[in-house]
């Protein structure tokens, strides 16, 4: 994620795309693991907003519970040293950076990655592949 915003990439959305690109096709399980790990808030608060409680627990069943306590553990360390202060003024600031940089959704940008997941996976793919590839899709 930072990598990619060194080369360039202001949009959080797009840092955090290109870092689970990059790390989901790695050799070291543990570096895909990031990857995944890197996104799994945003498709819990995804998957919270747009499925029934049931269906949100039967999707969350299908997590490993090893990852799902590892996000608890981690979720409960920052809440323990969480300023509310300090945050709230750190979010305003920080909408305003980005919204100063032409990202409109300010601080939003974040978990719009999975927007960017979705169409790469529908789409996005076939986009940026060549015509000879297009064609044999």
């Amino acid at each position: 994620h930072e990598l990619a915003h060194l080369l360039g990439v202001s949009s959080e959305a797009e840092a955090n795309f290109w870092a689970y690109q990059v790390c989901t096709q790695a050799d070291s399980p543990e570096v895909r693991h990031c990857g995944y790990y890197g996104l799994l808030g945003y498709v819990l608060v995804n998957a919270r907003s747009l499925l029934d409680e049931d269906d949100y627990r039967t999707w969350l069943a299908s997590v490993r519970p090893e990852v799902l306590e590892q996000f608890r553990h981690q979720q409960e360390y920052w809440r323990g040293r969480y300023s509310r202060l300090i945050g709230d003024v750190q979010d305003r600031v920080y909408d305003w950076f980005l919204k100063g940089n032409r990202i409109a959704s300010g601080q939003k940008n974040y978990a719009e990655v999975i927007h960017m997941l979705m169409a790469w996976e529908t789409q996005g793919k076939t986009l940026f592949a060549p015509e000879e590839e297009k064609k044999a899709m």
